[in-house]
C-alpha cells in the first residue's frame, strides 16, 4: 500500500514509522528543517518494542502526493493553506 502522511510531528512520524516499519510505502509531507532532516536520516522511533530507524519518501509537494490513498491529514490548522487543494 502506498500511504501519504501530511505533517511530521510526534504524530505524523509515529505513524509513518509504525507503517515503514511494517513494510508499507509512506510519503511524508514536510516542510524545512524537519523535511531536510527525514530526507538525511529517516526516522527514528523508540517505543516498548525498541528503537528503529525507517527510510520513507520526503517531500515539501502535496501535488506529488495526489495520487495516494490512504492520506491522514495530520498538520496543524496553520498549515492549511499548504496542503488545501492536494486531495
Amino acid at each position: 500500500m502506498n500511504i501519504c502522511i501530511a505533517g511530521a510531528g510526534a504524530i505524523g512520524c509515529t505513524l509513518a514509522a509504525r507503517l515503514a516499519n511494517a513494510g508499507q510505502t509512506v510519503n511524508v509531507l514536510a516542510r524545512g528543517e524537519t523535511l531536510e532532516a527525514i530526507q538525511n536520516n529517516g526516522i527514528t522511533l523508540t517505543d516498548i518494542d525498541g528503537k528503529y530507524n525507517v527510510k520513507v519518501n520526503a517531500s515539501s509537494s502535496a501535488q506529488e502526493a495526489r495520487s495516494t490513498r490512504p492520506y491522514f491529514y495530520l498538520h496543524k490548522s496553520t498549515s492549511n493553506p499548504h496542503y488545501v487543494g492536494a486531495h
